[in-house]
């Protein structure tokens, strides 16, 4: 059981995960062995960020890859909490 794995991810229905942003690429490649970039921003927060080009605001919605993110909690100018969904 993923939740069993890491604090920063809790499943959801519907193969959705609500995650900390602050987790870093490398665990989530580790515990949910999603193919993300190796090069650039260390975590999940940063990685958005590059993407957009922005601290995108809570609702905002984007696909990245072949995952779809909901930007859940924003605070201090930091992405908190997202919702991440694997394309298929």
């Amino acid at each position: 059981d993923i939740t069993n794995l890491s604090k920063d991810i809790v499943a959801e229905k519907n193969d959705a995960f609500i995650i900390d942003a602050s987790i870093t690429l490398r665990q989530l490649k580790r515990l949910l062995h999603w193919q993300l970039p190796e090069l650039g921003p260390r975590t999940l927060s940063g990685i958005i960020i590059e993407y957009l080009g922005y601290i995108p605001p809570a609702s905002c919605c984007l696909k990245l890859s072949q995952y779809q993110i909901e930007i859940l909690k924003v605070s201090d100018n930091m992405i908190k909490t997202v919702r991440v969904r694997k394309i298929k």
